[in-house]
């Protein structure tokens, strides 16, 4: 598969990976809720995990022990989780790891 990253898509890319290393659970979620395509609600009040568990758990690791890979697999099951939608090009990316 081949895609292409559009310049809108590399800036939520970014602000994703900026809110996530400065730990801030409801920057992430902001993000994540503009990027889709169908508005859901991300936030505490579910038993599951959600943002701010994830950001506590990843935020902290050193980036050289960090598994990447599954660290999108439970960003994308929180996605799910909440009902949310991502456009198919973000899909097509997260699908690569």
């Amino acid at each position: 598969m081949v895609g292409e990253i559009d310049e809108p898509l590399r800036e939520y890319i970014e602000a994703l990976l900026l809110a996530l290393s400065n730990r801030d659970a409801g920057h992430l979620t902001s993000v994540i809720t503009r990027i889709s395509a169908r508005a859901g609600r991300l936030g505490r009040g579910r038993a599951e995990p959600g943002p701010h568990d994830f950001v506590a758990h990843y935020a902290g690791q050193p980036l050289n022990e960090l598994d990447l890979g599954r660290a999108i697999t439970e960003m994308t099951e929180i996605i799910r989780r909440y009902r949310l939608m991502l456009p198919a090009r973000m899909g097509m990316l997260l699908k690569r790891w």
